[in-house]
This record gives structure tokens, C-alpha cells and sequence, in this order.
């Protein structure tokens, strides 16, 4: 019997040539040489165990346990699995979850294990923006294909992303999906990966269709399933998206950034009050349409 996966109303068959229910996993205390001349080439790396598994499973305890005075939670489940009512909607973002951004996330982020890996990953004292990108993410969400360039791409091009889930994230949850080998392809990173969501005005993502990686680019999507402790940390141009979730679970999870402290920085996100987003989430900016973008960029 076939079995799919969604990335937003797309079915993918596991698989199949679109996806693999497999990332290559490492050990954060292997070689760090070793590791680095895998992220290059790869893009990504899976690194199990990186945070404390207790840790992170009280930390989505503790976010649980604020989103219920929402009464959006089934009483009658599991305070760890976090299961939706019938009919709640819990939208992918990272704005508006300030109450959530709760103190031990800095605790968890700021360990010395974790900083210290990402120091000898990146070869030097590094640096972080303020802001996390906090995602509580309910049934039949998602987010669409990007790279994280086109948002934060000003600075170094050096700058990692760090996800990390807020508990075990299987697929069918909506955990993240990564397009293998995608931060090599020129026809993207000449045209789209550049772009800047704040001078450009395009909409964000690359395509609404996923299974176009494959078919046009040659790529493949891989995802698998994610325990509490893991980390995916992948370049900024590395396309990635998320599985839609087709449970009743909260998938909740967390972006950080890393770059070294001596590079150049993308002022939207470093300082006391940083810009962020200044125009790309002002409603009164008409965005340019994706069918156009791509005509722009020709491809």
C-alpha cells in the first residue's frame, strides 16, 4: 500500500522519486572537519542529541500548558501531545507568540554544548539574533517552499539556520522537509535566492507546486522523523518547506540563526530594535505575484 506525505495540498509518495523517509544523521561530538565539509556539501546536517531530550519535553510542557488557557486543547488527552479540539485552527507563524517565548528557550540556547558546537562549525566566536522564530503549527498547516536568503540574505552568506523540534516531530506532524542539493543549483541562487523580500516585494516562497524541485531542477525532498534533542541546521540557501500536519497534534518548533560575530550582519535582525520585516509584512505594499517573479527571473 502507497503511503503519502502532504507539503501544503500536495501529496508526495514516499518513496518514490520525490521523497526519501531518510536524512543523513551525525553525532555532535564527531569530527568537527568532518561535519563542516558535510554541511558544505550537503547543506544540511542532522545532529541527534544536540539538546537534552528532558529539557526540550519540559519546554513543550510548559508551552502547553500556557496555550491551554486558550481552551484550544482536547482535556482529555495527554498534556505532552498537545491535541487540538475538532475545528481549532493553528496557523504556521512566528508572529504574535511573544507569551510562548518562554525564558528557558534562552536557557536552551545558550548552553554551552550548543554554543560550542556552533562555534567550531563556523570557526569562530558567533553571534545570534534576538529574535526566535517560534512556531506552534496546527492540523492541515504548512509552509511552502523557500530558502531563507531571500529573508535574511543582506549579511554574510554564511549564516546557518538551526531548527529544532520542540518535542518528536513525525512526519505526519509537519516536520521539516529539505530538497537535497538545491543550494547548488545557479539557475536559483542567481536569481530567486537573491531576491529580498523587503526591496523586492515578492511573496517569499518559490513555487506553490513542490513536485516542480524534482521534475524541473532535478532535486529530491527528504524528511524523516525527528525526536526531541535533534537538530537540523542548514544553509540559508538550501530550499526547504514543511509537511503539511494531518494530525491533532500542535507541532510546535524553533528557528535560530548563527553566523560568526566578526561577519557581516543583516541589520533587520541584530541590535536593541531591530527592523525585522519592515516592509514585507506591511498590508498596505502590494507584493508582486509569484507567476511573475518567475517570469522575471525565466525560470
Amino acid at each position: 500500500m502507497m503511503k503519502y506525505y502532504k507539503i501544503g495540498e500536495t501529496d508526495i509518495e514516499i518513496g518514490s522519486k520525490y521523497l526519501n523517509l531518510y536524512l543523513d544523521e551525525n553525532n555532535y561530538e564527531e569530527d568537527q572537519k568532518k561535519l563542516i565539509n558535510k554541511l558544505k556539501e550537503n547543506g544540511y546536517l542532522l545532529i541527534k542529541g544536540l539538546h537534552d531530550k528532558q529539557e526540550i519535553s519540559s519546554i513543550r510542557k510548559k508551552i502547553i500548558s500556557i496555550l491551554t488557557k486558550d481552551d484550544i486543547f482536547d482535556s482529555g488527552k495527554n498534556e505532552i501531545t498537545g491535541n487540538l479540539k475538532e475545528g481549532i485552527i493553528k496557523t504556521s507563524t512566528v508572529r504574535g507568540n511573544e507569551k510562548i517565548k518562554i525564558p528557558e528557550l534562552d536557557i536552551l540556547y545558550s548552553r554551552n554544548k550548543f554554543t560550542s558546537f556552533f562555534e567550531n562549525l563556523l570557526g569562530g566566536e558567533i553571534i545570534s539574533p534576538e529574535f526566535k522564530w517560534l512556531r506552534t503549527v496546527g492540523k492541515g498547516s504548512s509552509s511552502k517552499t523557500h530558502c531563507d536568503s531571500v529573508y535574511m540574505g543582506r549579511g554574510t552568506k554564511k549564516m546557518l539556520t538551526c531548527w529544532t523540534p520542540i518535542g518528536d516531530v513525525s512526519p505526519q506532524m509537519g516536520g521539516l522537509a529539505i530538497c537535497l542539493n538545491s543550494h547548488k543549483k545557479n539557475e536559483i541562487l542567481k536569481t530567486y535566492a537573491k531576491s529580498d523580500v523587503d526591496i523586492d516585494l515578492i511573496e517569499g516562497h518559490f513555487t506553490d507546486n513542490p513536485l516542480e524541485m524534482v521534475d524541473k531542477f532535478g532535486c529530491k525532498w527528504a524528511t524523516t522523523h525527528f525526536k526531541a534533542g535533534d537538530v537540523l541546521i542548514f544553509s540559508i540557501f538550501l530550499m526547504h518547506a514543511s509537511l503539511t500536519n494531518t494530525t491533532n497534534s500542535l507541532r510546535i518548533s524553533c528557528d535560530t540563526r548563527y553566523q560568526r560575530k566578526d561577519d557581516k550582519r543583516d541589520n533587520r535582525w541584530f541590535g536593541e530594535c531591530p527592523l525585522m520585516h519592515y516592509r514585507f509584512h506591511d498590508d498596505n505594499n502590494i507584493k508582486e505575484k509569484l507567476v511573475d517573479s518567475r517570469l522575471r527571473w525565466g525560470i
